[in-house]
């Protein structure tokens, strides 16, 4: 059984009798995650991934808040060369932000996962969308129509302005500057920043607002022709069908990591980069930037340290 929400993940404990105290753990966990303003997304990977150490405690006879350090050394050893270096990774942070709350609140003495390193992975140079790439893509779809004008504002918007998923189809007209082109975004934990995007996105967004928006009821910004929200497997969709006709590959986030991609090799800062995608730190932003062979020549090109010294 698929566990995907932590009203799932209760159900689970006491169907294998787990007892109140893991319960309790996992009750005062869904809180936390509700208190920090965790996304249904988060907190669904959250719950996923508890419910895979709640089955290997149950199967070593132990309760969550009992498992030692050894017990998921030995928990993490049976995920090597069975799932992949992403998804055990993805695990451990999850562990490591469950127990760090228990110890926090009092429910173990000690963190078992202090110590416990990520998993080395491979470092693979993911292929990004060229800004050529994404003009051939949005010209499969009709912009005389309002789903057209639609779908082509949300794959340009999303590539211009770098946001998540999330973060689009949450956005109200009233969150929109077409005249100083910025848009108002409620980003991960509820925290707020504006976004800039270019004159090529606001002339389209101007279309899509003006001759077809404007006659939908609702106030999402991106919505259907009946003004209602737009599902995220929908959505994902919008990205995919058109790319799909030309032979490319197309989904939400690699929009979005392409216009950071993309940002960057037309000179952008990463300090800036790093305030449009809403990242808290640098470390993060960087994971977005691909930069193969040829952008290190050019930029040698440009900015190699000993062109100006004589010789």
């Amino acid at each position: 059984m698929s566990i995907t929400t932590f009203k799932q993940l209760l159900n689970y404990a006491d169907q294998i009798n787990m007892g109140n105290t893991t319960t309790t753990t996992i009750e005062s966990f869904y809180f936390r995650c509700r208190l920090i303003g965790c996304t249904a997304k988060t907190q669904a990977v959250y719950a996923e991934r508890l419910s895979y150490l709640l089955r290997y405690a149950e199967s070593i006879d132990r309760k969550l808040e009992e498992l030692t350090k050894h017990d998921l050394q030995r928990y993490i050893n049976t995920l090597i060369d069975t799932v992949s270096p992403v998804t055990i990774n993805g695990r451990i942070q999850v562990y490591r932000v469950f127990y760090g709350h228990l110890l926090k609140e009092g429910f173990v003495e000690t963190d078992p996962m202090v110590g416990i390193d990520k998993v080395k992975q491979p470092h693979t140079l993911k292929r990004v969308i060229t800004p050529e790439e994404l003009s051939r893509i949005l010209d499969q779809i009709n912009k005389r129509t309002f789903i057209g004008t639609r779908d082509r504002a949300i794959i340009l918007l999303t590539f211009d302005a770098m946001l998540r998923l999330s973060e689009l189809l949450s956005i109200k007209t009233s969150q929109l500057d077409l005249r100083s082109g910025v848009i108002h975004v409620v980003g991960k934990g509820r925290k707020e920043r504006f976004v800039a995007f270019s004159p090529t996105t606001a002339q389209l967004l101007h279309t899509y607002v003006t001759r077809f928006r404007a006659k939908v009821p609702g106030d999402l910004l991106f919505c259907t022709r009946q003004g209602g929200p737009i599902g995220h497997r929908y959505a994902q969709r919008i990205f995919s069908n058109p790319a799909r006709k030309i032979g490319l590959h197309l989904h939400p986030h690699l929009a979005r990591h392409s216009g950071a991609t993309a940002f960057v090799r037309a000179g952008g800062p990463l300090s800036v980069l790093q305030r449009a995608l809403g990242h808290s730190t640098l470390r993060v932003t960087e994971r977005y930037i691909h930069v193969d062979d040829t952008d290190l020549h050019n930029a040698y090109e440009q900015f190699a340290p000993a062109a100006d010294v004589r010789v």
